[in-house]
């Protein structure tokens, strides 16, 4: 039994010899190691990268819908004879913000706003619209 244990321990150590005995790393050691870090650090800053560009999209269509409801508080609290069709641009921040307010009679005492807000987006012309009721007090 003494025998068999002696057998196992030398083995162990012979294993662990392999691998603690040696002195540095080989050149192709060194380069598997590179490549398994460089294969998992890729993907990631591919997401970083889309999720910075998916914020300054949200940060824009967010400044784009703050401005159409400002101004269409604006015209609610014009006086109803004087809202009339009217276009604009407005730079917030540095982007630049085109919008047309369309004014429709609705009925007699009753008139339709429609602001469309245009701005651009990574090349691409990106609009929204916003609309409301005013009617003659």
């Amino acid at each position: 039994m003494d025998g068999k244990i002696k057998g196992i321990r030398k083995r162990v150590e012979k294993s662990f010899k392999l691998f603690f005995d040696k002195k540095g790393f080989t050149i192709v050691e060194v380069m598997l190691v590179v490549m398994i870090i460089l294969l998992a650090i890729i993907p990631l800053m591919n997401i970083f990268i889309q999720s910075k560009k998916d914020a300054a999209a949200a940060l824009q269509r967010t400044q784009a819908v703050f401005l159409a409801q400002s101004i269409l508080e604006e015209y609610k609290a014009k006086d109803f004879e004087s809202i009339a069709d009217t276009s604009d641009t407005k730079m917030i921040g540095n982007h630049s913000y085109t919008y047309k307010v369309k004014v429709k009679n609705y009925e007699e005492n009753l008139k339709q706003i429609n602001v469309i807000v245009e701005y651009e987006e990574f090349g691409r012309t990106k609009s929204l619209e916003l609309t409301t009721l005013k009617s003659k007090r």
